[in-house]
């Protein structure tokens, strides 16, 4: 499961927008849907106390920056 989590991290992140369930499986190969919602789920709750967050809409998935942060990375911007 971290090998396939590691894979999914890094698809989200040289992504910077949000990936379609079905792209995710195609670029990873002979891995079943439910795996990789797994995953997800997994990665979800690895990201929730950082400054970076994983987010889910219907079958789409996107990395995120913290909402709490979001006055600081104005200022920089």
């Amino acid at each position: 499961m971290e090998e396939l989590k590691s894979k999914i991290e890094s698809l989200l992140f040289i992504s910077g927008d949000e990936i379609n369930l079905t792209d995710i499986q195609k670029s990873i190969g002979e891995i079943s849907e439910n795996e990789i919602k797994k995953a997800i789920e997994l990665l979800i709750d690895d990201y929730r106390a950082r400054g970076v967050r994983i987010i889910t809409k219907d079958d789409k998935i996107q990395m995120v920056s913290a909402p709490e942060n979001s006055e600081m990375i104005a200022k920089l911007l």
